[in-house]
């Protein structure tokens, strides 16, 4: 400390909920909803435009809460990566930003916000790597892929070139994203804002809902009191909308030992199968989740085996795999992180990394309304006073109208946002902090109707 060099940057958000705590090395931890406040700016020359990439495209690489942690207690960087490395086993390698960068996109043509009255869109962008062939491109709207009626690459190479690319829009204002992917992974995405300037449309989505919820677990030890039951409440509170907001709703229950592994990728990939580009899917996950040991989130099923977590545990890239790849809107509530002792002492750093999640199913590239129970290390509470956890609890009366702030008889995701903030810190005295991650794409979804 008395050497005068920085240990460490806070950057706390006006909103008082996000936050970024980063070291002069890029070694970063993020709430939930946070890894787009900061980023690396690149510039490229007098002569040209630098480039921007939020922290988050290096999510692999600096996304290190361990490491800031222990800055903390040893006010050593250097040390802190040490003692990171030989907890999780493994060196860190050190690599120069620009030989990992990702591609750069650029919509060339129409000008955003330019009027449209067609549902086919017609782009021209430019895509470039500097670190070896793009692999891929893709388009999403509002956050959700696109379906793409023709592609045609108009000049270039496998590393950079110009194209054009035709997609199917919605009859309604819209956010246009086009990605683009190298060896190293995805761009910031390039937005073109749909003016639509034809006729509306009174579509009424259909909403699929997969709740999973496990209260009693092979090992009793481990059991919760009310995960099932929240699950089982969720589903009740959401059936009252049918006929209101959604034309139809079908619900798929996953509760204690009907939520094996195996059923729940069944569950993820009907959820993928059934949602159409104009409907809602919704993920309700309650019961116990674990950072395993590659620092990898893993929910865990009734039956999971600590010898065979890997085979017996569902993991992040198994959520990320279906839910990125809905054509419709989709929103996940998850509530996890009862107890960061789950395998009683036999693993370090094992308490669900919640955050980490959250930011990667809510990235440009996977698009994803994330609800989260807390944030950082903290648990989340249950208590018979309200036969439910406290994030469930908030969440039913937010449904049932007390998040309707702005007195239009509809819930949107900004309002529950603000109502379960709130009311979750009271039920809790404050030992218990939701948080929210929102694709940077994704409009103020309206997700609930109050019946009359």
């Amino acid at each position: 400390m008395q050497d005068g060099k920085e240990l460490l940057a806070l950057f706390p958000h006006a909103d008082r909920k996000r936050w970024v705590l980063w070291t002069p090395q890029g070694y970063y931890q993020a709430s939930a909803g946070a890894e787009d406040l900061i980023g690396w700016h690149l510039n490229n020359g007098a002569d040209k435009t630098p480039d921007f990439y939020s922290v988050s495209r290096f999510r692999e690489h600096f996304y290190r809460p361990d490491v800031i942690a222990r800055v903390l207690d040893t006010l050593d960087v250097d040390e802190a990566l040490q003692l990171a490395n030989q907890a999780r086993g493994r060196k860190t390698i050190t690599r120069d930003l620009r030989t990992i960068l990702p591609p750069t996109v650029m919509i060339l043509e129409p000008k955003s916000g330019t009027k449209w009255d067609t549902k086919r869109l017609v782009l021209i962008y430019h895509a470039s790597s500097t670190t070896g062939p793009i692999l891929n491109t893709e388009a999403r709207i509002n956050g959700r892929p696109a379906t793409v009626l023709s592609e045609a690459r108009m000049r270039g190479n496998e590393q950079e070139f110009v194209q054009k690319i035709e997609i199917e829009i919605p009859p309604e204002d819209a956010e246009v994203t086009l990605l683009a992917k190298n060896k190293h992974g995805w761009s910031e995405p390039a937005a073109f804002f749909v003016n639509w300037a034809g006729a509306k449309d009174w579509y009424k989505p259909e909403l699929y809902i997969l709740a999973i919820g496990v209260s009693q677990y092979g090992n009793p030890e481990r059991n919760l009191q009310y995960a099932a039951k929240d699950a089982s409440d969720f589903i009740e509170a959401f059936k009252a909308q049918k006929g209101g907001l959604y034309k139809n709703i079908t619900i798929r229950p996953l509760l204690n030992d009907a939520a094996s592994r195996d059923a729940i990728l069944d569950g993820l990939d009907w959820l993928e199968r059934q949602t159409t580009n104009r409907d809602v899917a919704m993920v309700f996950l309650s019961g116990h989740g674990i950072t395993g040991p590659g620092g990898e989130y893993r929910f865990l099923p009734p039956d999971v085996d600590e010898v065979r977590l890997k085979r017996t545990s569902v993991r992040a890239s198994d959520f990320l795999e279906f839910l990125g790849k809905i054509a419709g809107k989709a929103v996940l509530f998850f509530d996890t992180c009862h107890s960061g002792d789950v395998f009683g002492g036999t693993r370090t750093d094992s308490q669900a990394d919640v955050d980490k999640f959250a930011n990667q199913l809510a990235a440009a590239e996977s698009g994803v309304i994330v609800f989260t129970s807390s944030s950082g290390k903290q648990f989340s509470k249950e208590d018979a006073q309200w036969e439910n956890g406290a994030f469930t609890e908030a969440l039913l009366e937010g449904i049932r109208g007390m998040a309707d702030f702005s007195k239009d008889w509809y819930i949107s995701i900004a309002e529950l946002e603000e109502y379960l903030g709130d009311r979750v810190k009271e039920l809790t005295d404050g030992a218990q902090t939701p948080k929210t991650a929102k694709p940077r794409t994704v409009e103020n979804l309206r997700i609930a109707r109050i019946r009359r």
